[in-house]
C-alpha cells in the first residue's frame, strides 16, 4: 500500500485542555446521500477513545507546505519546538486553520476490523480554507503534486 497515494489530513475532536488530535492517510468518502466519510484509527489511540467519547470529529486536509503538522499529530516530531498551529473553533468540530479544507462530522458508526477502528462519520460542515495544493504521501514521503495533466480538467 506504500506505493499507493493518499492526501494527509489530521483528524481532531474536543477543544481547549481536551482536544486530541492525530495524522491520519486513510481517509475516504463513503456515500454522497447521505454525506458520508471514513476513517481508520488504531485501537489504542487516545483519539479514537476521544472521539466515541465526543460523538464528533474533524477531518483538516494538509496543505502541501504543512508535513512538519502531519509528523508533529503522527507523534514522530524530533525536532526542536514544535511547529506553528491553531485550531479554530467552529460548529464542524475544531477547524485546524490554514488547512486546505476542514469536514465535520458527527460519528455514524464505529466498525472493528483487524488492529483498527473504521469510523464512518455523517458530514455536518465543510469548510474550504486556505489555497494550495494539498500534502499528499507515498513511498514513506510527503510529495507536492506537480502540474496538472493536459485534458484532465471536467468541463
Amino acid at each position: 500500500m506504500g506505493r499507493f497515494v493518499t492526501g494527509v489530513s489530521v483528524i481532531a475532536t474536543g477543544w481547549g485542555e481536551r482536544l486530541y488530535a492525530m495524522t491520519a492517510n486513510a481517509v475516504t468518502s463513503v456515500s454522497l446521500d447521505p454525506l458520508r466519510l471514513l476513517v481508520c484509527i488504531t485501537n489504542e489511540s487516545h483519539c479514537l477513545a476521544a472521539i466515541r467519547r465526543e460523538g464528533l470529529f474533524s477531518v483538516n486536509i494538509l496543505r502541501a507546505d504543512q508535513a512538519a503538522l502531519s509528523v508533529y499529530f503522527s507523534g514522530y516530531w524530533k525536532g526542536p519546538g514544535i511547529p506553528a498551529f491553531r485550531f479554530a473553533s467552529w460548529n464542524g468540530g475544531a477547524r485546524l486553520q490554514g488547512a486546505v479544507a476542514s469536514i465535520g462530522c458527527e460519528v455514524h458508526e464505529v466498525l472493528a476490523s483487524g488492529d483498527h477502528k473504521i469510523v464512518i462519520g455523517d458530514v455536518s460542515n465543510i469548510y474550504v480554507g486556505a489555497d494550495g495544493c494539498p500534502l499528499v504521501y507515498a513511498q514513506s514521503r510527503y510529495h507536492h503534486l506537480g502540474p496538472e495533466i493536459e485534458g484532465s480538467k471536467k468541463d
